[in-house]
């Protein structure tokens, strides 16, 4: 089931889902919400590490241990490039940006890029 979410454009699918995250320490969670903020139409955000890191005032190394732990959490996939911009999708099980009915196309896409990633 889906709800309209408290960040503009964008459904929660499932806040449930959402509990764990709050495990997650202050700079982890701040980055998970940038990326929630940032989140373009089918959950891209696209991310150049070095100026988010500036923007939230921690370290280059850092901000990619963050990305990192995302990433093994399934929050996260890497979904191409852009010039020096990393793009990453979000996965649509904890949020959607986009019209919910095309929400089962979203997770079909995330499930494979998980896969390659693994490959």
């Amino acid at each position: 089931m889906t709800s309209k979410s408290v960040y503009k454009g964008f459904y929660t699918v499932n806040s449930k889902i959402q509990n764990p995250l709050l495990t997650l320490n202050d700079s982890y969670a701040k980055v998970w919400d940038y990326m929630l903020r940032n989140m373009k139409p089918f959950n891209r955000v696209v991310l150049l590490q070095a100026t988010v890191a500036k923007e939230m005032h921690i370290t280059p190394q850092f901000m990619s241990k963050v990305i990192r732990r995302l990433l093994e959490r399934g929050l996260i996939v890497k979904d191409g490039k852009l010039q020096h911009n990393v793009i990453y999708m979000v996965n649509p099980n904890y949020a959607w940006n986009g019209k919910a009915d095309d929400r089962e196309g979203g997770s079909h896409k995330f499930g494979k890029l998980i896969k390659e990633a693994k490959k």
